[in-house]
């Protein structure tokens, strides 16, 4: 069995990376690694539990879980769950956890068990394509593509301003070492300086080197807008689906919301006037760039 044209979705931190992972999840065609496979990376065949997710009554659960913006099941572990593969990455496979987060070497073994590992969750699950959202992929793409030469990256942006207002508030962020600007997250804030300028030019910095690697990705490569795809969920997923070569599935649309919770008003009300003039200072050009309009 080969890895046949693999999708990975890409994307700086709290961009709609996760959602539009677990919205893709639901495609009759594609695998994918779960919280299960991820917590015992080791054990052959465990991804035939995926097989549960097949069921109608379970792929309705699922669906209205991520239209609410829930996990499915939260309490019960052994339901599985779209996961980014964290240990099966690097503590099964092999992938290095360097601070700056990039990796550009790649070893037969590496390869061996990263490949075998999505086979067997190819076979296991009778699955023809493998679908994956790992954060550390972002800086990681040039490896993957050697590995995967014939992938399809989706890379989800969003406004800037939600981005950071979302990264201020995560638990995890403070204790980040930030990989272009060489210090963790806490030493930026112990300078006195603006913690949510700092989210703001890691959103910046991520998508510029993001869009840089793609260069040399061609039409395997595209991009889709975290406020399209909550806006028209079907229009959009119907297009990664085309992109990917994916099989137009009447019972996978159907389980699609028509939109989904936008969650970008947050930063208009959460960031004080100080905040939001720091960001535009510092990544006011940029939101341009993209299309965001700096009176919104």
């Amino acid at each position: 069995m080969t890895v046949d044209k693999p999708i990975f979705i890409i994307g700086n931190i709290r961009s709609g990376t996760t959602v539009l992972y677990n919205l893709m999840s639901l495609h009759p065609d594609v695998c994918w690694f779960s919280n299960l496979s991820d917590r015992f990376p080791a054990l052959y065949g465990l991804a035939f539990a995926h097989r549960l997710l097949d069921a109608p009554t379970f792929l309705k659960l699922q669906a209205q879980a991520i239209a609410f913006n829930r996990r499915m099941f939260p309490r019960f572990n052994f339901v599985p769950w779209p996961d980014e593969g964290d240990r099966i990455y690097h503590e099964y496979s092999g992938f290095g956890r360097s601070r700056d987060g990039v990796e550009t070497r790649i070893n037969d073994e590496m390869k061996r068990l990263l490949q075998g590992k999505i086979r067997e969750h190819l076979k296991m699950t009778g699955k023809r394509r493998f679908l994956s959202k790992q954060t550390a992929n972002n800086r990681r793409l040039g490896l993957i593509d050697r590995m995967f030469p014939d992938a399809y990256y989706v890379h989800v942006i969003r406004d800037g301003r939600a981005v950071a207002n979302s990264t201020l508030r995560v638990p995890w962020w403070n204790d980040m070492y930030v990989w272009w600007l060489g210090m963790t997250v806490s030493e930026w804030n112990r300078q006195g300086r603006e913690p949510v300028e700092l989210c703001g030019l890691n959103w910046m910095n991520t998508v510029e080197e993001i869009k840089k690697a793609a260069r040399q990705l061609g039409a395997r490569y595209t991009e889709v807008r975290y406020e399209d795809l909550t806006r028209d969920v079907r229009g959009v997923v119907g297009e990664i689906v085309g992109y990917c070569q994916l099989n137009r599935s009447d019972t996978f649309f159907g389980l699609l919301p028509d939109t989904l919770p936008d969650m970008n008003r947050k930063w208009r009300e959460q960031l004080s006037d100080k905040q939001k003039r720091a960001l535009h200072e510092s990544v006011g050009e940029f939101l341009i760039k993209l299309g965001y309009a700096l009176d919104e």
